[in-house]
């Protein structure tokens, strides 16, 4: 299941809404808005719950370390093809994930451990289990910005037919804002990863 980064609620504070009319409406809208997020900036800021990715002992490692096949907000368990657990002899890069997610793990030099495939051979031998995700809750930045999203989607139509004044809440202006708000959050691809 999916956390969204806004609430119905928080949309319609922002907007002004005390009817409950549109909160179906305004629902989709911020499911449909976190979904434009994650396409706009290539990466999923929020997760609630565990899950384990595979990842290859030869395409992504790196002497002792690990590039991750996404971005980690937390780890969990770390198990390598040889069914050893190396949770407690890694560290994640960067280190300090206040800053944002890990991309990569590097065992310590004092574990003696190595990145191993499976016996049989199989590269994709090493199981990383974690929140996958940019953090694992959304920074205010990018809870406002979905909150700006969803509100363009909404007042979207009032603009077209002129129904509505658009005054402060044009929805030009609100996706403009958050446009700028996501623009350093875009996930550039690294170069040279398989």
């Amino acid at each position: 299941m999916v956390t969204m980064l806004c609430t119905t609620a928080q949309v319609k504070t922002f907007l002004r809404i005390s009817s409950s009319s549109d909160d179906a409406l305004i629902g989709t809208l911020v499911t449909q808005s976190q979904a434009e997020i994650d396409q706009i900036t290539r990466r999923t800021f929020e997760a609630s719950s565990d899950t384990m990715r595979r990842h290859s002992a030869v395409r992504d490692v790196q002497g002792a370390r690990l590039w991750l096949r996404g971005e980690l907000a937390a780890l969990t368990s770390v198990t390598n093809g040889d069914d050893a657990a190396l949770v407690s002899f890694v560290t994640t890069f960067p280190r300090n994930t206040a800053e944002g997610p890990s991309v990569a793990l590097d065992l310590m030099a004092s574990s003696a451990k190595a990145w191993k495939p499976e016996s049989d051979g199989d590269e994709w031998s090493i199981q990383v289990t974690g929140r996958w995700a940019y953090s694992t809750s959304a920074p205010d930045a990018i809870v406002l910005a979905h909150i700006l999203l969803t509100a363009y989607h909404y007042r979207l139509p009032s603009a077209h037919d002129g129904s509505a004044e658009l005054g402060e809440l044009n929805p030009y202006a609100l996706k403009r804002r958050a446009e700028a708000i996501l623009a350093p959050y875009v996930l550039r691809p690294r170069v040279g990863f398989a």
